[in-house]
């Protein structure tokens, strides 16, 4: 009988020692799965923070790209001499259209009358914001958008 509880005490002794080891491992592994989870969901919010900053960037920069065309076609001389007609324009804007197809729509606006040479048809120019600058003699763009 004596042997039956030392051995009832040993088990029990065994069995409180292996449940606080488990116990200690499986808070220490708890800890360290939801910091290294909390570390992994940082670092993928910082790379896409970094690639959305990126690609804005490049959308900025392209923007810029397109914006710079518009006003080095506005100022192209063979649009407002002299013997500029609204055929010639219309040539010339046409020719652009081709040169840069990423554009559905390049237009003149004078006193006269809107010259549109254009891939898809524009209704209510007189309604965009750009076209009251532009009837000051300002060269003005539309907004841009990509599709």
């Amino acid at each position: 009988m004596d042997t039956n509880k030392r051995v009832s005490l040993k088990t029990k002794i065994f069995l409180v020692l292996l449940v606080s080891n488990l116990s200690v491992i499986l808070i220490i592994g708890s800890v360290s799965y939801f910091s290294k989870r909390n570390a992994l969901k940082e670092q993928v919010e910082d790379s896409l923070s970094i690639m959305s900053e990126e690609l804005a960037d490049k959308v900025d920069r392209y923007l810029d790209q397109r914006l710079a065309d518009t006003r080095a076609i506005a100022l192209h001389y063979s649009l407002h001499g002299l013997k500029s007609t609204t055929s010639n324009q219309n040539r010339i804007l046409a020719q652009y259209l081709r040169i840069y197809p990423f554009y559905d729509h390049i237009s003149i606006i004078n006193t006269e009358d809107i010259k549109i040479p254009s891939k898809t048809e524009q209704s209510g120019e007189k309604n965009k914001i750009w076209y009251l600058p532009a009837m000051k003699g300002r060269i003005t763009s539309s907004d841009m958008y990509i599709s």
